[in-house]
């Protein structure tokens, strides 16, 4: 298979690196960007909504003739071809062929998958992969299947080459289980061969629309499983969908301690579970109770819903009278 790389319209748009810039200047940590944003993803997508989730971060490093073979599964060749011209940073795998490269896993599991139909532009997949500050999920109070508006930059900006691949299992309008599978990149506006492009490339099934133009579609079916055993996918059965960030720099701990920072609060309701696995094996589940930092605020959401006992002189829970009596003054009320 071959990358698509998305031609320029004649009156221009959008460059691939805008999907990468949303988080620019922050003023927070890539790997507390993407805790923040890629649980919140999956919490959105929650098969019971307001339910449990759990999400897992699994890190892989492939050398040698394996980093070979996984490059021939992805087709990076197609990239590295116009590499000069993409934007990357100078770090990027593309300029050191020899040494190891780092990819991410991000699993979610008691979550829906991209549901809709993957040819149109309603689907979640297609808003999580193709849709730049869409307003869908604010539209949908009942669960959209992620912060697709911006939230799902985190990926592409915690990928190098800015390259990334979509992997879900859920279910079509009649209630039948699809496969999806899609890899997207995100880079600089360029020229190649004499032509100009936006950077967005897609790697998938590449779609003839009589008087519309190029549509790009996901892998389905078989086609999607067979490509996600290639390329190291490892879902559980059920629905959900899994991420892989290609060429990542994010370190494990910093991913557990952005987790940490993040969800407490629905750690400690068990709402959620978490972990992270290095490239060595080595699992690690957040413990937001160990940071001496979210100790106090844990103290003070135990005591809130009445999990922890008060106790005197420290801490004490008070409950505030309600009234529908307008007579009497209502807690944020301003003077008449």
């Amino acid at each position: 298979m071959s990358w698509h790389y998305e031609k320029a319209p004649l009156n221009g748009g959008a460059p691939g690196d805008a999907y990468k810039s949303v988080f620019n200047g922050s003023g927070k940590n890539e790997a507390a960007n993407l805790a923040r944003e890629a649980i919140q993803n999956s919490v959105d997508a929650a098969a019971d909504p307001g339910g449990s989730v759990r999400v897992d971060f699994r890190f892989r490093r492939v050398q040698g003739e394996a980093r070979r073979a996984f490059e021939t599964a992805t087709s990076l060749t197609d990239i590295a071809l116009r590499e000069p011209a993409l934007g990357l940073p100078k770090s990027n795998a593309f300029r050191d062929p020899a040494r190891p490269l780092d990819i991410l896993y991000v699993d979610d599991c008691d979550t829906t998958g991209l549901k809709g139909d993957p040819t149109r532009p309603s689907s979640n997949l297609r808003k999580l992969l193709m849709d730049l500050g869409g307003s869908g999920k604010a539209q949908n109070r009942t669960g959209s299947g992620g912060s697709y508006g911006f939230g799902k930059a985190v990926y592409s900006s915690n990928s190098r080459i800015g390259t990334i691949f979509a992997f879900s299992r859920t279910e079509d309008a009649q209630g039948a289980p699809i496969s999806l599978l899609m890899g997207c990149a995100y880079q600089t506006g360029h020229e190649f061969e004499g032509k100009p492009f936006t950077g967005c490339a897609f790697l998938g099934t590449e779609v003839l629309v009589p008087d519309e133009g190029v549509r790009f579609d996901p892998l389905q079916g078989d086609a999607a499983e067979g490509m996600a055993e290639r390329l190291g996918f490892e879902r559980e059965d059920g629905l959900g969908t899994s991420i892989l960030l290609i060429d990542t720099a994010v370190q494990p701990e910093d991913l557990v301690a952005g987790i940490e920072d993040w969800w407490w609060p629905r750690i400690e309701a068990r709402l959620l579970e978490a972990s992270v696995v290095d490239h060595r094996g080595e699992e690690t589940v957040p413990r937001p109770k160990t940071r001496a930092h979210i100790k106090p605020f844990i103290a003070a959401f135990d005591s809130a819903i009445g999990k922890a006992p008060d106790i005197a002189g420290r801490q004490q829970r008070k409950l505030f009278n309600r009234s529908q009596d307008p007579r009497h003054r209502r807690l944020g009320s301003r003077r008449a």
